[in-house]
């Protein structure tokens, strides 16, 4: 879930914002370094999430809250640790697209695993149930960043240098989706 859903879409998303006349030069270069930590962190986040969720038979305000705080938590931060790691631009914040992002993706991430938690017993082969519950976190993931990249103010340092082409990290997002989903 973090490594496809959440990270990927906010990779995918960014391939969306076109900088002035969207020449190679101009794409959004990412740092490895950064890149793999944002990874980690999303990774790190939905695990204790779901710690939080299974440690007790029955979903209680505690449990629901401190899942949805942890998930939320690592949404956000996985996407401004990824906006940390851009090298060709500095990135400056509206800090009240910051905290509607937060509440975004806190509230989706709280609902989200509540329901399919609170019902997963009744939901053995109900696959279309899953999906719904995947499509309030996938709609609250979506929205934390499209608010959050709303609230972004670019400024070049520098023009990019041999960057992949939006398809290429498509396709190595794409295999690498497909690849973890597989296992």
């Amino acid at each position: 879930m973090a490594a496809v859903a959440i990270w990927c879409m906010h990779y995918i998303g960014n391939r969306a914002i076109l900088m002035l006349d969207a020449s190679a030069g101009m794409r959004i270069v990412y740092s490895p370094g950064y890149t793999a930590g944002s990874l980690f962190l999303a990774l790190g986040g939905v695990g204790t999430a779901f710690y939080f969720f299974s440690m007790a038979e029955t979903v209680t305000p505690f449990t629901a809250l401190g899942g949805g705080i942890f998930m939320g938590g690592a949404i956000c931060g996985m996407h401004y640790l990824g906006q940390v790691g851009i090298e060709n631009y500095d990135c400056s914040y509206t800090w009240p697209y910051v905290v509607g992002a937060a509440a975004i993706a806190g509230t989706a991430s709280t609902i989200a695993l509540s329901i399919f938690f609170y019902l997963k017993s009744v939901w053995t082969n109900s696959w279309m149930k899953r999906v719904g519950v995947a499509l309030i976190l996938a709609t609250g993931v979506s929205g934390m960043h499209w608010c959050a990249t709303v609230g972004t103010k670019y400024r070049l340092r520098h023009f990019a240098v041999n960057t992949m082409s939006p398809q290429g990290v498509i396709n190595v997002v794409t295999v690498l989706a497909s690849t973890r989903s597989c296992h």
